[in-house]
Formats: C-alpha cells, structure tokens, sequence
C-alpha cells in the first residue's frame, strides 16, 4: 500500500511538472472543456428561467378571472366548534406546509343552509311567503365594510343568546328590516316546533371597496345572507339547526414568485397530496386550483426546452469536444518523443497513461467549478436574443444556481475527459521504434473510416431523412400549443451532417494526391513537398479540417435558420395584413363599417400609395355554384403599388392583375376550388354574394393570396368596381404602403378621427413582435449565436495551435530541408502552402456541407405559435454576410498563424536541430 502511494505521489508530481511547463497548450485544452460545459448548463439554465417568466405571467393573467390560487370547499351537516377548529387546523397547516410555499393570504367563510326569514311583528305565516336567507361568516370582513348605520355586531357566546347580524342597505331594504330590529329566524319543516333563534339586527353595512382582491366570492354574496361573528355561527347557528347543512370554504394565496425549478415538482405533489387527503373530510369537497395545471405545464415544458436546446447546442459541445481532441493530439504529438523515452526507461503503458489522467482531471475538476457560475451570465445573454447575433430584449431571467447545474457539468466534463484521453490511449502504447516509423508516414487510418462509422451514421441519418420527409417537421405545437418532436428525427440534422463530414474527408488524401501530381509538373519544389507530406500523413490534419469544415458548416447553418426565421415570421405577419397597415372604419352616426376617399389617405404624411378593398364572406346560399368562404374585391389599379406580394407566389402579380383587368366579370380563384367544381379559365358561374346573383368568368387561379388562408375555404377575387356596382356596396378596407421611417406617425394620423370612428388597423410590422417572446425562438436564436461565436472562437484558437505545435514538432524536418539547400523563403512557402491547402479545403467542404443542410434541414424547422401549417409557405433563406465575415476572419488567422511560422523558422537554428535530432 505504501509503495502505491509513493507511485501515484510520484506520479501526480511528474503530472503537474508537466502541466507548467506545458501550461499554454493545457490551458487551450482548458478552454475547450469550459466551453463545452458552460455552454451546456447556460442552455439549461435559459430552459429553466424562461420557463418560471412564462409560469408567473401566466399566473398572472390567471388573477385577472379568480383571486385565489386554491380553493377548498365541502359541505358538513353535523359539526360543531370544536369539529370545526380541528378542521381548520388541519387544512390551515397542510395548505402551507405540504405545498411548500409560503401562504401570502389566506381567508375562510362559511354559510348555513337556506333558513325562512320571520319579520317583526309577526309570529308565524305561510312559508310559501316568507323571505329565505342564509347566515354567513366572512373572516377578515370588518376591514372590507363600513358602518352607514349601527355597530358590528357582538358574538354570541350561549345558543340561547340573542344573535346579531349585519346586513347590506340592499338586504335591509329588500326584507324592510332597521337597526334594532328584533325577529326571528327559523327552519319550516313542518314540525310542531321548528327550530328558530332570536336575531337583532346590529348594524346595516356598506362596501369600501367591491372591486377589491379581498373578495374570493363575489361581494353579492353579502346581499343573500346576515353576516355574523364566527363565533356565533358556531356557539349559535349550528347547534340550533340540526343537521346544520352548512357549507366552509378555505382559500389561500401562495407567493408565486418562489416557484421554481428545483421546488416545482414538490409543490405540484403537494396539491396532489392535498386533494387526495382532504377528499374524506368534507362531504362534496371540490379542490379548485390553477396551480397544478400551470406548475404541470411549467415542468413539461422546461423539460421539452431542455432536450430541444440541448440538442441544438449539441454542435457547439461537439466542436467544443472535437476542439479538445485535436489540441490533446497536438499536445501528444509535441511529448510522442518524451513518452517514447520513458517508455524506454521502463515506464508501464498504465503509468504514462495514469499521468495524462491526473492532468485531465485536474482540467475538468476546474471547469466543473467554473462553468456554472460562468453560465449565469451567458444563459442571461441568451434570454436577450432578438434574433440572429442580435442581443437587445432588456429582459432578465429569474437563473439560479442549483445542485443539477452541477450534474450537468459534471456529465459534460466527464466527456471533455473522454476526449483528452483519448489521444493519449495509443500514445501511451508507443515505443521509440513506432514513434520513428510513425514520424515517416502514418499508417494507420481513423477511428471513424476504419471501423466505417461514417457509412453508419450516413446510414441513420439517412433513415432520419426519409421520416422526416414523410412527417414534414421536427419541432411543431399540437393544439395546445405545447411543443412536440421527435427526439431521433431532431438529433437527424447532426447525424447526417457529421456522416456527409466524415466521408468527405476519405477524399482529402486523393485530392492532394492530386494537386501533388499536378504541382510536380512545375518546377516549384516548396509546394510540391507540402502537399506530398501532407497526403502521406492525412491523420496528422484531419482533425484540424473537420474542425473548420463543422464550424463553417455550422455558421451557415446556424445564420440560415436565423435569418429564416425572421424572414418567415415577417413575411406571416405581412401576408395576415396584406399590406404594411389594412385599415377599416365603424362609424357609429352611420351605422356602418366604411373608409374615406383615396385621396384622403394618400394626403397622410408617410403614406407612399394606398389601395380600397371590399370583403364579404359567402356563406353557400342556393346558386350555380354554393360557394363557401371568403370574397376579396380589389382595385387593380391601385392594389400592386400598396399590396404586399412575394416573387415566389405563382403566378406573379401582374399577371392576375391583367387577368382581372381582362374583364369586369373576371374572378380568381383557388386552385381548389376550380378543380372542385371542374371550372375552366374562361368559364362563366354565379354565386350568390348578399342574395345577390352575381355572374362572374373564370380568369385565372391562385393559391396564395394575402389576406386569404386556406382554412378560410373558398377564397374569391373580383374587381371592386363591378362588386360595388352589384351590390350597391361601398369598400370596407384600406390598404397602405408607408414609408418605414413614418410608419407610426401614419397609425397616429389613421387614429386622430372623430370619436364616433372606430378604428381597426392591422399593422404588418407589429405583428412581427408576435413571436419574440416565444422562448423557443429566443433559445433558437441565442444559442445558436452564442454557439457560432464560440465554434468560430474555437477553431480559430484550434488552428493558431496547430501552427505553432506543427512548426516545433517538425523541426528536424526543416532543419534537415534547411541544410539540403531549400532557403527560409521556401520553407515558408512550404508551410504558407500547406495551411492554405488545408483551409482552403476546410472552407470548401464546410461551405458545401452549410449550404446542404440548411436546404435538406430548415424547411422541417415550421415552428408555428399556432398549430397549423405556415402561411404563406416556408422559404429558405441563405445569409452570406456573416459566413463571408468568417472567411475575411480566416484569411487574417491565416497570415497571423504564416507570420508565427515566419518568426519560429528564422529563430530555428539548423547545426542545433540536427544534433538534437541525432541523439
């Protein structure tokens, strides 16, 4: 035992010898295992906090129709005070400890069964002609009233006392009763003796405030019954009327705003615990809660945003991963000579292997500390995402720290520990023979094309492909609008494009075969030894080139769907409006919905052009043909110089306008609707519009028209004036152009009307906001960006390393070039070619692939606020700007990483390396 503590002493202390002196390359390492981790727990917490804002705003609008977050009420016939205290100890108690929140507010009331009303002055009467009433208890009544007349009345102490009540100027008015008044109260049930009890009337009350949140019945309840002191609705009412039949209410408010993640579960399993054990204490007991759904709907929720964000940052923790592979490869490349050597001098393959896992650990150790205190600011960084690298939104995520943050980091670095050691598994196997043979030529090929794993996810990704192109999407809302996916056809994307990835990079080899072959035809010597070493050895840069090819992908990618995104949900907004703002009018003098002249919106300042519509809605009445659904008339004049339309509506504008213009008669149609009814263009029909027969002829079909939807039905364009001449109608709506820097004022002017206008505006730019506190949209948006900048950090950082490791590990090399004759020019032409070749190759693929998987990908991306197919169609769109910036990037890394290489070859000394290499 003391031998094996004095080896791993040894060793630890030779692991963190090694790490100083090694102390940039590992803290490059380090910075990949943050990444990753980071990235991670900032995804979950994003998940997490903008979830709780969706539950408390939802709460919130839930205070708008009941006061109350639980409500408990159950029906008891037999029961006295004591049964009673014992009752409402219990509930009192378990509402505040089982749910686990603290209690803001919380009230009781009671009330007796409907009892004959006996008015002064008379001692009995028909109880067919007696007024009813009931006796009530309201707690914490005294603060919400005030007396008009009287005092609060005095609790009754003996069931024999007198009682005293209050009642509302409306009660007292309805049974004619004053202050003092004595009567009686009692139960006619046809017995010689009915139970009764003397009541004085005490006090005549009045609201302060009816609309106050005190008031979990509504304040008309105080009109139905006499309000009593508690105590003597249990000293008095239900010992005189047996069975009491009275009926108890709790309720109580929670402090919704310490719900949170980490206590969700324990409150939704309170509620439960509380519903199931109360069930046998009341009779007709009913458990009214908005919690349980929303808390319910909270958890679900957080754990669908979680899955899906952390299926959309797996890429950035992929690279992250690849980033700390290919440096730990550097790292072992630069030490293979080092390990060799203590392999040589009898170090086992499980102590070498044990000094790179004592340096691993302590790397992840650090990051597992670090990441989630990091992730805090970068999962707030995420919630203000507006859109693609855009973070404006000044919203701040209730995110807090909890012990699962902990878990996920844990579970992120024990795979950034995965790959650090996994370059140093055949390392630590090396003897000073197979690292010289090793150095001449690589001779082994790639995990991953060795055992074919590439043909296996082309496979699976493949297979992915095909379902998704018979379902249609990835992520879509059921009717609820709850999120639904399919966790194998989301992660479909990343398998296929690291399967494309890794097999075209079987065809790097042959491709610089190639370009070797054809620069031996020249006589330039420095190019033609670069891309022959670089052929020979293709594991030795592989990895660098998956990296740039990933990340470009993944910018691409990443923008695309941004960018997408933004466009669609604009162009949504845009074809619901039909224009950038469709205005109507209700005058209320007029009795009508109407719009002024042309002329006097084209006056408008901002307004740029303007066209009228008319829109009716056909409802089948008996005709030709019994068309269903809605009529648009326009003005074809006017309507292409205001109306929005996209290029990729078929068939373009102007020639359905010149349809239209063709005929007065002339009508549009669904492309449906004339294969329904068999209708040819030129073909003349009526329908009936109003009880109007109208004769229109077949002019052309559309199948997308803004402002018309498929679930409208039949969807119908006429001309406006022929409409307007049938139906001696005048039109309804405005349709504007305005200009984007006037916009609001032209809304400000539509509005300044007389007051008997009302009116309707729907705004083609504020519609867009709709979808911007989605917090899937925003989680799209921010990870994605913040994983863009990261990747691009990465493998900018990736290949700066590679350079410098690359020059010191082959040093031999050019010392040996060096003095067979090659100068310093040449050498540098050597290296500028190889890492030309090597980005160049790295953009190429990484830009096919980018391209590709956004045109396979995004159109599966539909995620609609509402669960039904997008409107208009969903368009790829293919954003260059931040891709081209990325090469301007890596243009600039290249010459930095050429001038390192410049600097470390002229401080090379070649008699120095070439004894060093002789030893």
């Amino acid at each position: 035992m003391k031998r094996f503590l004095n080896q791993l002493l040894a060793l630890i202390q030779l692991a963190l010898q090694r790490t100083w002196t090694a102390r940039s390359s590992h803290a490059a390492i380090a910075l990949g295992v943050l990444v990753a981790t980071t990235t991670i727990c900032a995804l979950i917490l994003y998940a997490e906090g903008v979830n709780v804002i969706v539950l408390r705003d939802r709460l919130a609008r839930a205070h708008q129709d009941a006061v109350y977050d639980l409500l408990i009420k159950g029906e008891a016939n037999l029961i006295d005070g004591g049964r009673y205290r014992q009752l409402d100890q219990f509930i009192t108690e378990r509402i505040r400890w089982a749910v686990g929140l603290p209690v803001t507010r919380s009230g009781r009331h009671g009330w007796s069964r409907p009892l004959h009303v006996i008015p002064p002055g008379r001692s009995s009467a028909n109880p067919l002609e007696l007024p009813r009433t009931r006796f009530q208890f309201y707690t914490g009544i005294e603060e919400q009233v005030e007396i008009v007349e009287g005092r609060f009345p005095r609790p009754a102490g003996d069931p024999q006392d007198i009682v005293e009540v209050m009642v509302t100027e409306k009660l007292a008015q309805n049974l004619g009763l004053r202050v003092g008044d004595l009567f009686r109260v009692a139960a006619l049930t046809g017995a010689e003796r009915p139970m009764a009890v003397q009541v004085r009337l005490a006090a005549i009350i009045r609201l302060r405030d009816p609309a106050s949140s005190f008031w979990f019945y509504a304040p008309w309840f105080l009109d139905e019954a006499f309000t009593i002191p508690e105590e003597t609705f249990f000293n008095s009412i239900v010992l005189n009327f047996v069975p009491a039949g009275a009926e108890f209410t709790w309720v109580a408010n929670y402090d919704e705003q310490n719900i949170e993640v980490t206590n969700a579960t324990r409150v939704l399993g309170g509620l439960n615990w509380l519903r199931y054990n109360l069930s046998n204490q009341l009779t007709g007991m009913q458990f009214l809660t908005r919690l349980d759904q929303a808390i319910g709907d909270f958890i679900t929720g957080t754990r669908t945003l979680k899955v899906l964000l952390i299926v959309l940052g797996a890429p950035v923790a992929g690279i992250a991963l690849y980033y700390i592979i290919i440096t730990s490869q550097l790292i072992v490349e630069r030490q293979r000579a080092e390990i060799a050597v203590l392999k040589s001098r009898g170090a086992s393959d499980g102590q070498v292997f044990a000094i790179f896992l004592i340096q691993g650990l302590m790397i992840v150790a650090l990051a597992v500390l670090l990441a989630p205190p990091l992730a805090l600011p970068l999962a707030q960084l995420i919630g203000k995402a507006t859109t693609f690298l855009a973070f404006t939104d000044p919203r701040v995520l209730p995110v807090k720290l909890h012990s699962s943050i902990y878990n996920y980091a844990l579970a992120t670095a024990a795979l950034a520990l995965v790959a650090i050691l996994t370059p140093t598994i055949r390392a630590a196997r090396e003897t000073i023979v197979t690292h010289r043979h090793g150095e001449a030529r690589e001779t082994r090929r790639s995990l991953v094309h060795r055992y074919y794993l590439d043909l296996l996810l082309l496979l699976l990704g493949g297979w992915g492909y095909r379902t998704l192109s018979r379902s249609g999407t990835i992520i879509t809302r059921d009717s609820t609008g709850r999120l639904t996916y399919n966790p194998l056809l989301l992660a479909t994307p990343i398998i296929l494009s690291v399967g494309i990835g890794f097999l075209l990079l079987r065809g790097v080899p042959l491709l610089l075969r190639l370009l070797a072959r054809l620069t031996a035809l020249t006589e330039v010597v420095a190019p033609l030894i670069s891309l022959r070493q670089t052929s020979r050895t293709p594991a030795r840069y592989t990895g660098l080139i998956l990296l740039l090819t990933f990340t470009l992908a993944l910018g691409l990618f990443t923008a695309s769907v941004a960018v997408t995104f933004d466009y669609n949900y604009s162009d949504q907004a845009l074809y619901a409006a039909g224009a950038d703002l469709r205005a109507h009018e209700f005058d209320y003098d007029l009795v009508r919905w109407r719009v002024r002249s042309l002329d006097d919106y084209r006056v408008i300042p901002g307004a740029e052009a303007a066209t009228l519509a008319l829109r009716r809605d056909l409802i089948g009445r008996e005709a030709q043909i019994r068309a269903k659904g809605v009529l648009l008339a326009i003005d074809p004049a006017t309507f292409a110089d205001a109306a929005w339309w996209r290029a990729d509506f078929a068939p373009p504008l102007s020639d359905l306008l010149n349809a239209l213009n063709s005929d007065p008669q002339a009508v549009l149609v669904n492309r449906g609707f004339a294969q329904r009814y068999g209708l040819a263009i030129g073909e003349v029909f009526d329908i009936n519009i109003d009880g109007v027969r109208i004769d229109l002829r077949t002019a052309g079909t559309f199948e997308y028209f803004p402002t018309l939807y498929p679930q409208d039905g039949d969807r119908l364009v006429v001309r406006l004036d022929y409409l307007a001449q049938m139906l001696a109608a005048e039109p309804t709506e405005v349709w504007l152009r305005t200009n984007p820097r006037l916009h609001n004022q032209v809304i400000t002017t539509l509005r300044g009307g007389r007051s008997s206008l009302q009116v309707i505006i729907h705004n083609g730019h504020e519609l867009t906001g709709v979808r911007k506190d989605d917090p899937l949209r925003t989680g799209l948006f921010g990870a994605l960006s913040v994983g863009f900048v990261t990747a691009s950090v990465l493998s900018i950082l990736g290949f700066l390393l590679y350079t410098i490791t690359n020059v010191e590990t082959r040093a031999l090399q050019f010392g040996v070039l060096r003095a067979t004759g090659l100068s310093v020019k040449q050498l540098i032409g050597l290296l500028a070619t190889e890492q030309l070749s090597l980005i160049g190759v790295g953009i190429a693929l990484g830009t096919g692939l980018g391209v590709g998987a956004s045109w396979l990908f995004i159109r599966f991306l539909r995620v609609s606020i509402i669960a039904r197919e997008a409107v208009p169609p969903f368009l790829v769109v293919n954003p260059w700007s931040p891709v081209v910036r990325l090469y301007v990037i890596l243009v600039i890394v290249f010459l930095v990483a050429l001038a390192v290489s410049v600097h470390l070859l002229r401080r090379m000394r070649v008699h120095a390396v070439l004894r060093l290499g002789e030893q």
